[in-house]
């Protein structure tokens, strides 16, 4: 109970890490926002949550349309007069991302419009609630391919991968 009394707010809650992280904070004490573009499964979390006797929230909204994520934080730092953890989890790989060929430019945005500018978004709006909270901290998460990148999203199903192109 390390965090007893602590409010977070985390991103991509509804399943995957976000969901794991919203569980493993509330079994240090933490009073969970878990926040999901897809309400039901935000929603879903809050329940398994408060199942093991946590407290949380679910709240829905795009991280990565400005108006959309500003709504969705205040939302969130409402249910708990404020919040003094960020975890910027939420990510997508989209299944039409098939390499730097194959990929529209549409998905490619739509990638960096989740993946980078809801990180930015995300913390602009996030930042004054832990200011007022008197500070807090962000965590911003991603997956192992931040660290040593890939031509190609993962995926279970095996692809044929080539280390020169001709």
């Amino acid at each position: 109970m390390r965090l007893a009394a602590r409010r977070a707010f985390i991103s991509g809650a509804g399943g995957g890490i976000g969901e794991a992280a919203d569980l493993k904070f509330a079994g240090e004490g933490v009073r969970v926002i878990a926040a999901d573009i897809r309400r039901d499964a935000a929603e879903a979390t809050a329940r398994k949550v408060k199942k093991l006797g946590g407290d949380a929230v679910a709240v829905s909204g795009d991280i990565a349309d400005p108006t959309a994520c500003r709504a969705l934080i205040d939302e969130g730092a409402r249910a708990f007069d404020g919040f003094d953890i960020m975890f910027n989890n939420a990510g997508i790989v989209l299944p039409d991302d098939k390499g730097p060929v194959e990929t529209s430019v549409e998905v490619w945005n739509k990638t960096i419009a989740v993946n980078l500018t809801g990180v930015f978004l995300a913390s602009k709006f996030g930042i004054p609630h832990l200011m007022k909270a008197g500070g807090g901290a962000i965590v911003n998460n991603a997956s192992a391919v931040a660290l040593v990148g890939s031509a190609f999203p993962r995926s279970p199903t095996p692809r044929p991968r080539t280390a020169f192109f001709r």
